[in-house]
């Protein structure tokens, strides 16, 4: 308090101001991208991934120097900085020193974790016209692994046996099925039932490939990973307003495809490399499109090596909703599929699927007429409409006529046949599966329910067992059932696969506000005013 009140605190002032004065000399000096306010002590240096500004801090600390690092969510995650503070009784000299290691440290950093400068100003929107120095050292390192990342807009211009020997063996990706969504997702009216694929093969110099996988870009809804309660409440806005919160993305896989997209060659330990030649090819697209976030799915949950690469190149967690798979290579078709499961769940499939099977027509169905087609789309949209836990746009009624015409495909209806409780006067069409054979899967893609008759008849585990069946015959050992209504599945023996995804979103602010409770608040009375 004395000195504030002498004319000492002038002169003290002072110093600190050519101190402040000076490191911002020496920033612009060594050209480090500089994001501090001219009159502060506080300085905030931009790496803008995690990754560069541990590597940064490792490598200060090791000079005797300690800075700080600025991270999310403190900021956005490719916002991150290395933060330092200058006093009063900072030395020139011992500035100088500093900011000259900061300097040493920055460059050999961006070098190491293979980013660039000019990253760096495009993620804090700034300029700088000097670049070139670091720049030209940075393009001048040769990937010592020769790696060549191959990239396509079509799957048909992928080499299909390529393809379907490394990602497309898994699930529901294989070379037909992504030429199928190709065909579905493009010139349809509504802006959500359309995106634009990407195609990326990762090669090493004897040919062989190390990792594959596929990229989707599109509009998302900004709740897809939020709360059940969350999305019910926006779906009320989105009546009036159907992109309300809603995004661009790119995303690793597709919405209408479920499963790890990422195939990584087992031969190679360490695929920091090649992850990191398809992160930048994400950071490219997503210019090209000016998409507000990046999407890496269905990941293994409890992969600590992933995890670390994934918060070092800029990317959070998040869980996404179990996943269910049932193994039958057990199952003698010729036997009971009742023998297969505990004795809890032979009690509810006896009570409540078998004892029902009589009341149904099951039909393998293709090429079927407008009329029914639209009536099956119904039945999936019934579905659709109640599924918030992976709240996503409807798959539009161009992909069911694509799907209906090719052979890969089974549609597996159930018709409810007419009796004295349910009054119909013909058999009525209440259930439906659409199937994918899959290379060595077969992927439950869609289901679609009748709900006035699911509570009586048990449509929808009908349709489960069905669809297991059907597997059966059709010589799969392996099924798969998607996302959600977990309690039903592992009725059947199903067993649930927990896993994550990984996201980088520009819009900060936006995806905070959803997370916040005050927005739920917020949507609630905007709703309350509506109805």
């Amino acid at each position: 308090a004395d000195i504030h009140l002498s004319d000492e605190i002038r002169q003290l002032q002072e110093d600190l101001q050519q101190n402040i004065k000076y490191c911002h000399l020496l920033l612009e000096k060594y050209n480090l991208p500089n994001l501090a306010e001219i009159d502060s002590p506080i300085f905030f240096v931009g790496v803008g991934l995690p990754k560069v500004g541990y590597n940064v801090v490792s490598k200060m600390k090791a000079q005797g120097f300690l800075v700080n690092i600025g991270i999310f969510p403190a900021v956005p995650m490719k916002n991150t900085g290395v933060r330092f503070t200058i006093t009063r009784l900072h030395t020139f000299k011992q500035i100088e020193e500093m900011v000259r290691n900061l300097a040493l440290a920055f460059k050999a950093s961006l070098i190491e974790e293979n980013y660039s400068l000019e990253e760096i100003y495009k993620a804090f929107k700034i300029k700088s016209a000097r670049t070139q120095e670091i720049e030209k050292s940075i393009n001048n390192i040769i990937n010592d692994k020769e790696l060549i990342l191959e990239s396509f807009e079509t799957i048909i211009d992928v080499n299909k046996n390529a393809w379907d020997s490394t990602i497309g063996s898994r699930s529901g990706f294989d070379w037909n099925a992504l030429n199928v969504l190709e065909n579905s997702f493009k010139e349809n009216t509504c802006p959500g039932e359309n995106w634009d694929f990407h195609y990326v093969i990762i090669k090493n110099k004897l040919d062989e490939i190390v990792l594959s996988t596929f990229i989707t870009t599109g509009i998302m809804k900004d709740d897809m990973l939020s709360s059940k309660e969350l999305s019910f409440d926006i779906e009320k806005m989105r009546k009036s307003n159907p992109y309300y919160y809603c995004s661009k993305f790119i995303m690793i896989g597709s919405l209408a495809t479920e499963g790890n997209h990422i195939f990584l060659n087992n031969n190679y330990k360490d695929h920091s490399v090649s992850l990191n030649l398809l992160f930048d090819k994400l950071q490219k697209i997503q210019s090209q499109n000016k998409a507000t976030s990046i999407i890496i799915r269905d990941l293994d949950n409890y992969d600590d090596r992933m995890d670390d690469l994934m918060v070092d190149n800029g990317y959070f967690k998040a869980e996404m909703p179990e996943s269910f798979s049932l193994d039958i290579k057990s199952w003698n078709p010729n036997e009971n599929f009742l023998e297969t499961l505990s004795k809890r769940s032979k009690k509810h499939f006896k009570q409540n699927v078998r004892r029902f099977e009589n009341k149904f027509k099951i039909n393998l169905i293709s090429d079927v007429n407008r009329e029914k087609l639209d009536a099956l789309y119904q039945l999936y949209l019934n579905v659709h409409a109640k599924g918030l836990e992976l709240n996503t746009f409807k798959l539009p009624f161009k992909f069911f006529e694509t799907i209906n015409l090719n052979k890969n495909w089974d549609i597996i209806t159930l018709d409810l046949l007419p009796d004295e409780q349910n009054k119909l006067v013909e058999s009525k069409t209440v259930g439906v599966v659409f199937a994918y054979k899959g290379i060595s899967t077969y992927v439950g893609g869609m289901v679609g329910i009748d709900y006035e008759f699911n509570r009586q008849y048990g449509v929808y585990r009908q349709s489960i067992y069905q669809f297991i069946k059907a597997g059966k015959e059709a010589g799969f050992n392996k099924l798969d059932f998607g996302f959600c209504a977990g309690i039903e599945k592992k009725k059947f023996g199903a067993v649930g696969h927990k896993s994550c995804a990984y996201m980088q979103v520009k819009d900060n602010f936006k995806f905070e506000s959803l997370m916040a409770g005050t927005f739920r608040k917020e949507v609630k009375g905007e709703v309350a005013q509506l109805d």
